[in-house]
């Protein structure tokens, strides 16, 4: 009877049942979140951003308005942080003679803050100033080809180290000499991949994922709860593919790889690749072939990737342990008997 007396007031309210009946059919056409992607060039290599739209992809004109932001910021990461621009910011801080204080801004003074750090951490392995070496053996802007002589080398080595630069308030960066040249490029795709995350963060795309030459960061998760799923690159590859020796699992995560068998060059006698020791300016003859870095952000993976291709295994718990608030990873490929081998530290599923 009480059961009865329950159905019949529902069903005198027809105007709830309208109700119930429109929650149930506007919940069942609600169009699911989809990921929604867009790319485009920078910093002379490519980049991609793929973004979960919770609205299943329905306004387009909301993308096409983040790939215009995303582009014109990456503009404005080039103009601080390019070499190969001559009126980029570094570039007008490598003209500027020694002894003044030159102005940068705040982003610019971060994120060299950041590589001194490294620099110091690395006991002068990796080092900013390393731009003359770099130039003079072919991996910058206006390259002389092969080092002339012996004299030019260690000419070029005097202007390097970080006791050559002061950074002061202001901000601005006091170099020792005229001749003392900056080169962020071993950290500043990965700053650029942070601007970007912050912009789509800023634009309503909380969950994303960005790509600028291979260096990643992924904030939230895809569609259904799972995280970002990054490859991780095996090195050798002759340019028929790019084979992946592991993938790596991503949430609210940065990932940087630097790697010694793409970018070198034939000097005659030897093969020199880009990433140099520059206490010596030379390649570490460590038998890393290339590092793959976890942190927080994509910056500091990218330095200490390149940092750590430097130093080697032997050496990665010493500069791991200089960042003690960050929960690092660290992948190691080293060239073994035609192949590579591991070495790992802190790396998930290692």
């Amino acid at each position: 009877m009480e059961a009865h007396r329950k159905m019949s007031a529902l069903c005198g309210a027809p105007g709830l049942l309208r109700a119930l009946f429109s929650c149930v059919l506007l919940t069942a056409c609600a169009p699911a979140p989809a990921v929604l992607s867009f790319a485009g060039e920078t910093m002379g290599t490519t980049y991609s951003v793929q973004v979960v739209d919770e609205h299943g992809g329905a306004d387009r004109q909301r993308l096409a308005d983040a790939k215009a932001a995303v582009d014109a910021l990456l503009v404005d990461v080039n103009a601080r942080f390019s070499t190969y621009q001559s009126d980029s910011l570094i570039s007008r801080l490598n003209q500027a003679p020694g002894g003044e204080a030159f102005p940068v801004d705040e982003r610019f003074a971060e994120v060299l803050s950041l590589s001194l750090r490294i620099a110091e951490a690395s006991s002068g392995a990796y080092d900013p100033t390393v731009e003359p070496l770099v130039r003079l053996l072919g991996f910058g802007p206006e390259s002389g080809g092969d080092p002339l002589s012996e004299g030019d080398f260690e000419a070029a080595r005097a202007l390097v180290g970080i006791d050559k630069i002061e950074l002061v308030a202001g901000p601005a960066i006091r170099k020792a000499a005229a001749g003392v040249e900056v080169d962020l490029s071993s950290i500043a795709k990965g700053a650029g991949v942070d601007a970007v995350s912050g912009l789509l963060v800023g634009l309503g795309f909380a969950s994303h994922m960005v790509e600028i030459g291979g260096e990643v960061v992924c904030r939230g998760l895809k569609p259904g709860g799972q995280p970002w799923r990054i490859g991780i690159e095996r090195p050798g590859s002759d340019g028929g593919g790019r084979p992946i020796q592991q993938a790596v699992e991503l949430r609210d995560r940065a990932v940087a790889t630097s790697g010694s068998y793409r970018n070198f060059r034939d000097l005659g006698s030897v093969l020199v690749h880009h990433v140099l020791d520059a206490r010596t300016g030379r390649n570490a003859p460590n038998g890393v072939v290339s590092v793959s870095v976890l942190a927080s952000s994509c910056a500091l993976a990218d330095g200490l990737a390149t940092a750590l291709m430097v130093v080697g295994p032997d050496e990665a718990e010493r500069l791991i342990a200089a960042f003690p608030e960050e929960e690092l990873g660290v992948l190691f490929l080293m060239s073994a008997d035609g192949g590579v081998v591991e070495r790992s530290f802190g790396w998930p599923g290692r």
